[in-house]
């Protein structure tokens, strides 16, 4: 479904809840209603099968059910009421009301949970301590309408006492003796504090008091530059409460081993065919449960979910989640809080869940839980073992440590005006399943979420996350644990990449997932993006160790002609450059690529300035890559302020060692208009790998960016794959004039999982000249040579050694990637002299002199914006060789 389509279907659904309500009067002023007092007993099973009743007192009972067009209303008299049960089940045909849209409930209700994990027999489906809610059941919960959360417009000072605080909105929904939290503004995502308000006679709609010292500052302004980096404050009391009585240590069972507190709150599950679920104006805590599917809110396996909401909810010190849509469409959340939270906040659990909205939700403090590998932190990860295959020792970077506050298992969601304030990790994680898993395994097929486009996302923020504010990457393991694959289910993986195309078919046009209006501010990573098409818009990104990461592959991009994008952007190194970001040792950059192609222009980039022993530049690469490092990467019309390093090449910072993996010797970019070198139509390039520059003044050396700038060249790129692990690649001119050697050691040398016998080197070199290439080793039995990003009509001459070769075949192979087809092949014809290799045009003659085997690498057909190949078909040389000790 589109967006439009799932909005206007949102806005329909309220009407028609606001409509039903109006005809049906307040729910506790129905005629039908019997007042209803039932006697406490804590041993009582109460069941309502038809009858329709008002609960006018407080009571205290096992368990409600309520089936058979049974009702149970909660009276609004003024008079607060407190259910205190074990579980509360709302069968077929059932009803509960507290409240309406149209008459939101007035008093204070409490709904308290109570049990142990080791005491009685759990309910089949529901387990323990649950508000249940099964097929044709309704629940309708509405609470008084509050001002959800908001921003200081000024800051708070650390040190204050009982301040105060001036806000953007209107706050006079809120009362004396209300409880907030102020979320944390600087790197700490633990900074984030709590306060009652007090009574201020003095203070304006838009002004609270709190109560109590100030232990950190907190933001209230946007910067010189224009970043909102203000501090978000977050209302958590409600007249209706939800919660889970605790016990006041952890007993066995509830993984103690990890946590000194009762982990077993209550839980909420909605479940298939529930007729109507509507949760709006309560706060839920001491919910949820380090166990699958019990959590505060919980939508499970509802399929289409159009109409159902959680709205102005305040979740905080809950014990697994926040809002959990499982296998469920078209869920409407908005103005929720979830605060304090274990494991994933906002979360969507299987990889299958689509078009649902979230609106303005903030989420802060999501610590790591035990539930998912994903979940779970780094001792976490190395001690829960039962589902890994016996003997393994799970990688915990790898593997795990990836709790996140907005939790995103399929693109086709809409996110806006969202913040994640706050994680143990990641702010927003789009995460990949290759087909979806656990209970929803088969309702989709293979690919569908890596490559169905983006449905929206504009207007989030990210700030004071651990790791990143937005991280777009990665798969999770769909298979159980085995002896090849030996990782946990659900773990975290490396295999996913984003390639989003209309009707989710790559043969069939691109869609860019487009990142609109994201703001990030004191994150080690403001976003990080791997895939396709991605472009990055309007960002507002300041303070971030690094503003923006792009990756595509170490290879061949997997999507053929895409490419990412970060445009009409503000990047900031540091608005106040404080000691807690000079004490920072990652260098602070503002956009850092890996590979390509990409494109950044019309930035600005501002304070990219090396104080102290803290290094800044706005654009660079990232250290130690193994992989492609495309020539083509274009950074035109951006702009720095006075002061600021627009670049830098080679080691930076001095928090490396060696600084010579093939990406690091192969970096370059291309500057059309002068706006990082101050020279046009100019190439940037590594400074030290001569085989990037030619000695004819074509090239001087530029010491502000530690680069050669070259102009006049034409530069290709080889992607060579050889049969063969034990063996490095040596490149020099030929002949080999000025003595210089670059040394590579493959892209994928160390990948012996999915490249058990092969290595790929990906050099960049001058076009229109000749290189010698040697091994280390024995050469290469089999070795194709694939020239990528090679103008018209542009060539490079190769000689590869092959002494002591028997036997020699040459062959050209024309490749389709998207369709993964040769399409033609046909062999080259041997040549009675090097001059013949040269003055063939098309590359169709090869030479063998005993000792180099020699080749010509041109592309005959035009090159198209961001494809590597022709679209044609990648024009490869492939060699097959057998040496006389075989």
């Amino acid at each position: 479904m589109n967006t439009m389509k799932a909005l206007w279907m949102s806005v329909l659904f309220l009407v028609l809840d606001l409509s039903i309500s109006a005809r049906a009067q307040c729910p506790s002023q129905d005629p039908e209603l019997i007042p209803w007092n039932p006697v406490s007993d804590e041993n009582r099973d109460e069941v309502i099968d038809g009858q329709k009743y008002l609960l006018v007192n407080s009571t205290e009972l096992r368990s409600i059910t309520i089936l058979n067009s049974g009702r149970l209303v909660i009276a609004d008299s003024g008079t607060p009421i407190k259910i205190r049960v074990r579980w509360i089940l709302i069968d077929t045909d059932g009803e509960f009301h507290i409240g309406s849209p149209e008459c939101p409930h007035q008093s204070p209700v409490e709904i308290a949970l109570f049990g142990r994990s080791d005491e009685g027999s759990p309910d089949p489906t529901f387990g323990r301590k649950f508000i249940g809610v099964r097929e044709n059941g309704t629940i309708v919960i509405h609470g008084q309408t509050k001002l959800a959360w908001t921003f200081l417009e000024r800051p708070i000072i650390e040190g204050s006492v009982d301040p105060i605080v001036y806000l953007v909105d209107d706050a006079s929904t809120w009362s004396p003796g209300d409880r907030v939290v102020v979320a944390s503004s600087d790197y700490d995502w633990t900074h984030a504090e709590e306060f009652d308000l007090a009574q201020c006679s003095s203070c304006q709609p838009s002004q609270v008091q709190l109560t109590g010292t100030v232990q950190y500052a907190h933001s209230g302004q946007l910067t010189a530059e224009q970043v909102d980096v203000r501090a978000e404050v977050a209302l958590l009391t409600r007249n209706i409460k939800i919660y889970g009585e605790m016990e006041p240590d952890c007993y066995a069972g509830n993984m103690c081993q990890f946590f000194d507190y009762d982990t077993f709150g209550g839980h909420t599950r909605v479940l298939a065919g529930v007729r109507r679920a509507h949760f709006y104006g309560a706060e839920l805590y001491n919910m949820g449960q380090q166990m699958v599917g019990n959590y505060p809110i919980n939508f499970h396996l509802v399929g289409e979910a159009y109409g159902l909401v959680a709205q102005q909810l305040s979740i905080h010190d809950c014990f697994s989640r926040c809002v959990a849509i499982q296998s469920s469409n078209g869920v409407h959340i908005e103005d929720v809080v979830g605060y304090n939270t274990l494991g994933h906040c906002f979360f969507l659990a299987d990889g299958n869940e689509q078009d649902n909205l979230f609106v303005h939700n903030l989420g802060l403090l999501t610590k790591s839980g035990t539930i998912v590998p994903s979940d779970r932190n780094a001792e976490m990860c190395a001690g829960i073992l039962d589902g890994v295959y016996p003997g393994h020792m799970p990688d915990v970077e790898k593997e795990c440590m990836g709790v996140s506050t907005f939790w995103i298992s399929h693109p086709n969601n809409s996110f806006v005006n969202n913040s994640a304030a706050g994680s143990e990790q990641n702010g927003f994680f789009f995460v990949f399943h290759r087909v979806p898993t656990r209970l929803s395994s088969g309702t989709l097929p293979p690919f569908h979420g890596e490559r169905s486009p983006l449905q929206l996302f504009q207007g989030n923020r990210g700030h004071s996350n651990n790791n990143t504010g937005f991280f777009m990457d990665r798969g999770v393991k769909v298979e159980a644990a085995s002896q090849e694959y030996p990782a946990e289910t659900l773990s975290l993986q490396d295999y996913a990449r984003y390639m989003p195309h209309e009707n989710r078919d790559i043969l069939q046009p691109r869609v860019p997932a487009i990142i609109k209006d994201f703001t990030a501010y004191k994150n080690r990573m403001g976003l990080f993006v791997r895939g396709g098409d991605i472009f990055i818009r309007g960002a507002r990104l300041t303070d971030n160790d690094i503003g923006v990461q792009m990756m595509s592959d170490i290879g061949l991009p997997p999507d053929a002609g895409s490419h990412q994008e970060v445009v009409g952007s503000i990047l900031v190194s540091t608005s106040n450059a404080d000691d807690e970001w000079q004490n920072r040792t990652y260098p602070s950059v503002g956009i850092q690529f890996c590979e390509g192609p990409l494109y950044i222009g019309d930035n600005l980039f501002f304070e990219y300035r090396s104080i102290g022993d803290r290094q800044a530049y706005g654009v660079g690469f990232c250290p130690q890559h193994t992989g492609q490092i495309t020539h083509s990467l274009h950074i035109p019309y951006n702009t720095f302020d006075a002061g600021s390093n627009r670049a830098y090449f080679g080691r930076v910072g001095g928090i490396w060692g060696s600084y010579d993996s093939d990406g690091d010797m192969t970096q370059s970019f291309h500057d059309a208009v002068g706006s990082l070198t101050g020279e046009q139509m100019v190439y940037a390039v590594r400074h030290d790998n001569r085989l990037m520059q030619r000695d004819d003044g074509s090239c001087f050396h530029d010491s502000e960016l530690n680069a050669a700038i070259c102009s006049g060249l034409e530069y290709g790129q080889i992607f060579i794959n050889v049969s063969t692990k034990a063996t490095d690649l040596l490149i020099q001119r030929d002949p080999p004039t000025d003595g210089y050697t670059l040394r590579m050691q493959g892209s994928n040398r160390l990948d012996t999982v999915n490249y058990p016998d092969s290595t790929q080197f990906q050099p960049v070199l001058v076009a229109n000249d000749s290189y010698r290439i040697q091994w280390t080793g024995q050469f290469p039995n089999s070795v194709t040579l694939n020239p990528v990003n090679f103008r018209q009509w542009t060539y490079i001459r190769l000689a590869l050694h092959y002494r002591g070769a028997a036997s020699i075949s040459v062959r050209r192979v024309v490749w389709q990637q998207m369709e993964n087809v040769i399409t033609a092949q046909q062999p080259l014809i041997l040549g009675s002299s090097v001059g013949d290799v040269d003055s063939d045009p098309n590359g169709l003659t090869y030479y063998f002199d005993s000792t180099f085997l020699y080749v010509k690498l041109v592309n005959r057909f035009p090159f198209v914006d961001f494809y590597y190949c022709p679209l044609e078909g990648c024009q490869m040389i492939w060699i097959d060789a057998t040496s006389l000790d075989h």
